[in-house]
């Protein structure tokens, strides 16, 4: 994400649907149709950003700049991955006939858990759109293996 976004490209579709792990240990990113670009391409030029992203990833309400978005659906991401149940509780509920403020409600509910401390610490960083250290990657690598 910090390779595109420092590329002027906003990814803004973070989310377990749109990740694959490979058997070699890496990950690729998919389906890049909400992807906006910073740079003034002329495909891109004069966009709005509308709503996009996957609930419990995204917050349309947040009001965080264009740049700190994908930094945000890292935290959740992390807090996903820490808390997986959390993840498939809230996305059990979802259906049809869902309004955005149950999803809303649904996410909220699902985030009760407190994570351990160091890793709450980078969440809280990601969350509010800040980029984390390299020393800290490498800690939730190794705390992941």
């Amino acid at each position: 994400m910090y390779v595109l976004n420092d590329n002027l490209i906003i990814f803004r579709e973070l989310s377990f649907s749109n990740v694959i792990l490979c058997p070699n240990h890496t990950i690729k990113i998919i389906d890049f149709g909400y992807a906006i670009s910073l740079s003034g391409l002329s495909s891109f030029a004069g966009l709005t950003l509308n709503s996009a992203g996957t609930y419990g990833f995204f917050d349309p309400e947040m009001t965080i700049g264009k740049k700190q978005l994908d930094l945000y659906s890292l935290g959740k991401f992390l807090y996903y991955i820490v808390f997986p149940q959390s993840y498939l509780n809230y996305t059990s509920k979802i259906n049809s006939d869902s309004t955005y403020w149950q999803i809303k409600e649904y996410v909220s509910d699902s985030e009760q858990y407190q994570l351990p401390e160091r890793i709450a610490e980078l969440y809280r960083l990601l969350i509010k759109g800040e980029k984390i250290q390299e020393t800290d990657l490498n800690y939730l690598i190794q705390h992941f293996q």
